[in-house]
């Protein structure tokens, strides 16, 4: 049973598709196996329909009109559903378009002994998308985040100061938050995370590695 989910905040702009694609990504994976959010993004999307129909008529300029069909186009480009795709194995169906062969078979770099990650190319240069592999029991060095970092689940599961999370969790972080994730003893660790701005490292040896071991959007 998962624990984590995206909050009303960010069903609702999921919903509404005004995410940025790789969290708006993650989201859609989360949704795979979450019955509890696909319900609620449903009813969202039913209560935003609503409204829309609900709004009386008024006379706007051209401008106006330009202005809200350039959104819409723009949201085109990053709404992400619950992808219909041929499932391939071990990887969820919304990740198919871009992990055609297997997890094992994604652009994998070493980072630390017990850290590999494998950035995967979105068209977004302003927010990073990357699979994260930890070894068994493998530590992430302590680090802040500089923006927003979005990450669920896929394989295996880990530990952290906010709790424990398992194949499917979601969780968001912030500039306030800072955490060491420890990878579960049974099996490795891979989340799909998504992020606006690079991670700063903590502890004394990491603070001397940051320049060779953080995360940079591309």
């Amino acid at each position: 049973m998962l624990h984590h989910h995206p909050d009303t905040e960010i069903l609702t702009d999921y919903a509404a598709g005004s995410l940025p694609f790789g969290q708006s990504l993650c989201v859609a994976v989360h949704l795979e196996s979450c019955e509890q959010c696909r319900l609620r993004t449903r009813q969202l999307s039913q209560l935003g329909a609503e409204l829309m129909n609900q709004l009386l008529p008024v006379a706007v300029g051209d401008g106006l009109l330009d202005s809200i069909l350039g959104k819409l186009d723009s949201t085109r480009e990053v709404a992400v559903t619950v992808s219909k795709a041929p499932p391939i194995e071990g990887v969820p169906r919304s990740l198919g378009k871009l992990l055609p062969n297997g997890l094992d078979a994604a652009p994998w770099k070493r980072v630390t002994a017990n850290l590999q990650t494998a950035i995967l190319s979105v068209g977004d240069a302003a927010n990073q998308v990357a699979l994260v592999r930890i070894k068994p029991g493998g530590r992430i060095p302590e680090h802040r985040h500089g923006g927003t970092e979005t990450t669920v689940v896929l394989r295996g599961g880990f530990s952290d100061q906010g709790g424990n999370y398992i194949a499917g969790d979601f969780v968001t972080l912030g500039e306030e938050h800072s955490h060491q994730p420890i990878a579960h003893q049974n099996s490795d660790c891979i989340c799909l995370t998504a992020q606006d701005a690079p991670l700063q490292f903590t502890g004394f040896w990491s603070k001397l590695a940051n320049p060779f071991i953080s995360i940079n959007p591309q």
